[in-house]
């Protein structure tokens, strides 16, 4: 049983941890101390990169843009997997997620579609905010502030991270600019 409790104690330390951490990186994108690293990026190969991770693998690519973006690629991938891990915690176990890319107007959108419970509108009005993250995360610790940070990045980023509800799910997204003559096939 003390073990039991110590066990206990050190995963409650650890998730405690992973909120401090994740408010101290937080705080420092909205401050600027944390700057983008801007490089041209293409969306498609950073996005096929993150569903290639083991514990993405519900994920189905249904379509697939080409077109170059301006932006920090470590942190586009923090976004991707907090869009997919925040569709995840809403899917069954034997569900499955629907990613596309594809042009809309003059940026590139990333969606990700659930077919999980559909979020309440109270709750998407509050997805991105730090306070609902944190109180509303997980026992494991992982990424206690969930989409707030992602919401942070795409700020710097000039981009937009949204919700819309969907039928029987959710649709999240994010969109970032095209740079100019950047080739982009797969309209929305």
């Amino acid at each position: 049983k003390g073990a039991e409790k110590l066990s206990d104690a050190g995963d409650a330390l650890s998730n405690c941890l992973s909120l401090v951490n994740e408010l101290l990186y937080l705080e420092s994108l909205e401050n600027g101390e944390t700057k983008p690293n801007f490089v041209n990026c293409d969306l498609r190969e950073i996005m096929s990169s993150v569903l290639k991770l083991e514990h993405f693998s519900k994920a189905n690519i249904l379509n697939s843009a080409e077109g170059l973006v301006s932006a920090d690629r470590e942190q586009i991938i923090l976004v991707i997997q907090r869009l997919i891990s925040d569709a995840l915690s809403r899917t069954s176990a034997d569900g499955k997620l629907e990613v596309t890319c594809g042009r809309h107007d003059n940026h590139l959108r990333l969606s990700v579609r659930d077919y999980g419970r559909p979020l309440t509108a109270e709750e998407a009005n509050d997805l991105f905010d730090k306070t609902f993250q944190a109180s509303n995360a997980d026992n494991e610790g992982e990424n206690p502030l969930g989409l707030s940070v992602a919401f942070a990045i795409m700020s710097l980023h000039d981009g937009l991270i949204g919700h819309q509800s969907v039928e029987d799910g959710n649709l999240l997204y994010l969109e970032l600019p095209l740079l100019s003559g950047s080739l982009s096939t797969g309209d929305f």
